[in-house]
């Protein structure tokens, strides 16, 4: 249980933004050229900024509050530690979910349910589920190995 909050803890306020931009980004792309591909593409750029911007944002402050509680600076190298760290949790399931999974999912799930929009959402939601199991688990590695 404890795992549980902790997760929602890191990724629920990061999916709040992602859902906002992927809604976003895929409506406002559909309305203009009508293409559902254009949507599920623009969809997944919306979806990455509010998703990482949220999650990057969180993870430097923690990071720089930390910093400074220790009476040390941040600067670059701090920065930098931050980004790699983002890296190896997201990494490797972001890169297949942004190029192929997540794309699919909102094009397949739009075209086939009857309301675009709500497709979008399902669509988003499947590829959550898959995108999550390896994020969760380099998560954990993460926390244990740094």
């Amino acid at each position: 249980m404890r795992r549980i909050r902790e997760w929602s803890w890191r990724y629920v306020p990061a999916e709040i933004c992602g859902t906002i931009g992927v809604i976003s980004g895929a409506s406002l792309a559909y309305f203009f050229t009508g293409n559902r591909i254009a949507a599920a593409y623009v969809g997944v750029i919306g979806e990455n900024i509010g998703f990482y911007g949220v999650i990057l944002w969180r993870d430097l402050r923690r990071r720089k509050l930390t910093h400074e509680k220790a009476g040390k600076g941040f600067g670059v190298r701090e920065f930098l530690k931050t980004i790699q760290h983002l890296f190896l949790e997201f990494g490797p399931a972001e890169a297949l979910d942004s190029l192929l999974v997540r794309p699919f999912c909102l094009y397949w799930f739009s075209a086939w349910l009857p309301i675009f929009g709500v497709g979008i959402i399902v669509g988003k939601f499947v590829a959550d589920i898959i995108f999550y199991i390896p994020v969760v688990i380099a998560y954990e590695m993460k926390k244990k190995l740094l």
